[in-house]
């Protein structure tokens, strides 16, 4: 539409913020050397949250030695790790000294879903979301620029979150319930976050949820709205059924969309019980 030679995603949008590029594996040989990305991100986290240099010492892993470790450690303990560390570091502020308190830092620009990769997990499949993401970028792109600058991609990626986040909270609930699609959704979101930014670190935070028997009927009416509105996305097992029957039972994760938001990474953790989330809301007592 625009007369734009084809370009390739990551000569347009760069990489992801949670790769290693080109030039580092270049410059470094590896992507855990210190100096790397990954290296620093682990170094800084080290120095400032209590929970995980608890984590690291106990194994015995020095950040600064990251590249030092044999290759099943690396593959097993950092690499499994290291994009919950990515998303940590970003958003966690130091812990105070004052009974090792600490708050989420002041809102930050959403740098961390910038380049293609990222983008392209953003926008979720979705024709109609990936074209005004991407025909917003071409719009303010300057194109003497090689490619779109992080921040204009950062900026654009917060707005598409607000205009979906604005528009769950215009859902109107469809039963008695004094639940809605935004409450439940934000709640789930702010659950995740709290597992990967805010509690004592843990190396396999909650990401994804099961609506188990203890969720009322109205919250899983609740659950299929905000499904149909691209809320949250059905996560099969290996054999699990394509084509849903019912929401019980079944395994679900929030709209990466949401992502810039809640300030959640871009992948799939353990699941735990939406009841354990909601608590007695589960089962319809409160709104």
């Amino acid at each position: 539409d625009r007369e734009i030679p084809l370009k390739e995603p990551r000569k347009l949008l760069g990489n992801s913020y949670f790769e290693t590029s080109e030039e580092e594996w270049r410059d470094f040989g590896t992507a855990y050397a210190p100096g790397s990305r990954i290296a620093t991100r682990f170094k800084k986290l080290y120095e400032t949250d209590r929970s995980f240099k608890e984590y690291l010492d106990e194994r015995g892993f020095n950040p600064e030695r990251l590249h030092q470790l044999a290759g099943n450690q690396r593959r097993s303990d950092v690499r499994k790790i290291a994009p919950v560390v990515t998303v940590r570091e970003y958003y966690r502020s130091a812990d105070r000294n004052d009974e090792g308190g600490q708050g989420r830092r002041s809102r930050k620009r959403a740098l961390l879903y910038s380049g293609a990769d990222s983008i392209f997990a953003v926008s979720e499949g979705n024709p109609r979301w990936f074209i005004a993401m991407i025909g917003g970028l071409l719009d303010l792109w300057d194109r003497k620029e090689d490619r779109i600058p992080d921040f204009l991609q950062a900026d654009q990626m917060q707005k598409a979150a607000e205009r979906f986040n604005a528009m769950l909270k215009t859902i109107p609930t469809e039963s008695a319930s004094t639940e809605s699609v935004f409450g439940i959704v934000k709640t789930v979101a702010r659950f995740f976050n709290r597992q990967v930014v805010k509690d004592d670190f843990r190396p396999e935070p909650a990401g994804t949820f099961k609506v188990d028997e203890r969720c009322s009927d109205e919250v899983l009416t609740i659950l299929g709205q905000a499904l149909n509105a691209g809320a949250i996305v059905y996560v099969p097992d290996d054999n699990g059924q394509l084509i849903l029957q019912s929401l019980r039972h079944k395994r679900f994760r929030v709209s990466y969309l949401l992502a810039p938001i809640y300030a959640i990474p871009i992948r799939l953790g353990p699941a735990v019980n939406l009841s354990g989330i909601l608590g007695t809301r589960a089962s319809g007592l409160s709104g």
